[in-house]
């Protein structure tokens, strides 16, 4: 069969590039748009890539267009200060090829709406957002958002508010619920309903996260299921159910990342204090971003230092990461140990493995919408 030669066409538009492979008759092979966004990751924001619409037409699949996008659109990510690059896959093996690891789950739980009478009912001030209350609700979402990886920042142009309610409370709002109610037609003149849908859920309190189960219960009577179509950015949600014999949860493997600039990501995870240093060694195809690099607790309590070390030093490091492995550990998918890190892939454990480790938290990570 013979090649066909594909030109690839770059159209940069605000903090976004598109990128389309195009062949000598004009048909468009393959297609992928590249954004740089705000969102939140250890307690602040910081710019990632976000990668989506990756297309290829059939007659043109198994010609490597699709990564060669990716490369090009991952340095246009380098060089407009990204760094972490994340999608929603479609093959986690391809992805996998290409330094990306899964660091996020979409968690589906389902319930009675019976089972939430541990709540007492409660309508009083959970209102439409309206207009007028959209900057309180972004000053909100703020501190909703800080500990939650994965989250985009909000400003007020950008805020949807269909289907939202808030809690307000004492001027300002503590919590937020976004409803999808749905029914269907069953037979004649027969509506039945769905479930109540919950796409978001969001509070500052314990205390603002029973006032907003309170308010599902409203819906008792007319709905029998509650369904929160992804709690894995709100774990707290779980520790607050109690009938759980009734309640089934569906785990939904969703979103994968990979590293662009592995200085500035040591920097910015919140690692447990008391560990002192490490050292840890990335073994990357891509010669741009591997090497070992020593990080070195700040006394101060200052984000902490991350030296690249020559390609000399000759000590074994305390960790050894392939591009996946190093993704699951910056963005803390789960606690390992030096016997369950080893089971990562391309992952190997040195001396003082243990205290690296420990150094890396479980985090929250979640609600990255698709685009």
């Amino acid at each position: 069969m013979k090649e066909i030669e594909a030109e690839i066409i770059k159209e940069y538009g605000e903090n976004r590039l598109i990128i389309r492979a195009v062949s000598g008759s004009g048909d468009k092979m393959a297609s992928g748009v590249f954004s740089i966004k705000e969102m939140r990751f250890g307690g602040g924001y910081v710019k990632y890539l976000t990668v989506g619409g990756l297309e290829t037409d059939p007659r043109f699949r198994r010609r490597g267009l699709i990564r060669r996008m990716i490369a090009e659109g991952e340095a246009y990510g380098r060089e407009n200060g990204a760094v972490f690059s994340v999608l929603h896959p479609f093959s986690f093996d391809f992805y996998r090829k290409l330094g990306y690891e899964r660091v996020s789950d979409t968690v589906i739980v389902s319930f009675p709406i019976e089972t939430l009478r541990f709540a007492p009912f409660f309508r009083e001030e959970l209102v439409p957002l309206t207009k007028d209350l959209v900057p309180a609700f972004v000053d909100y979402y703020d501190a909703f958002s800080k500990n939650r990886n994965l989250m985009f920042r909000q400003y007020e142009e950008s805020v949807n508010s269909d289907g939202t309610y808030v809690l307000k409370e004492g001027g300002r709002i503590t919590g937020h619920i976004k409803l999808e109610n749905r029914k269907h037609f069953d037979g004649v003149n027969r509506c039945e309903p769905d479930g109540l849908f919950v796409s978001e859920i969001g509070f500052l309190s314990p205390e603002a996260l029973l006032k907003l189960f309170g308010f599902l219960r409203m819906f008792e009577g007319e709905q029998k299921q509650v369904i929160i179509r992804d709690a894995g950015p709100v774990p707290e949600v779980d520790s607050v159910l109690k009938s759980y014999m009734e309640t089934s949860y569906t785990v939904r493997p969703d979103i994968m990342a990979k590293i662009l600039d592995p200085e500035k990501a040591l920097a910015l995870v919140p690692y447990r204090p008391g560990f002192g240093s490490f050292t840890l060694r990335l073994d990357s195809p891509e010669s741009g971003i591997c090497g070992t690099y020593l990080v070195k607790e700040s006394l101060t309590g200052a984000p902490a230092e991350i030296e690249k070390l020559p390609e000399s030093f000759g000590q074994v490091p305390d960790l050894t990461v392939s591009p996946a492995a190093f993704s699951k550990i910056v963005f803390g998918f789960d606690s390992y140990t030096p016997e369950t890190f080893s089971y990562l892939p391309g992952a190997s454990a040195g001396p003082g493995s243990k205290k690296a480790l420990d150094a890396f938290p479980k985090q929250i990570n979640g609600w990255f919408e698709h685009f």
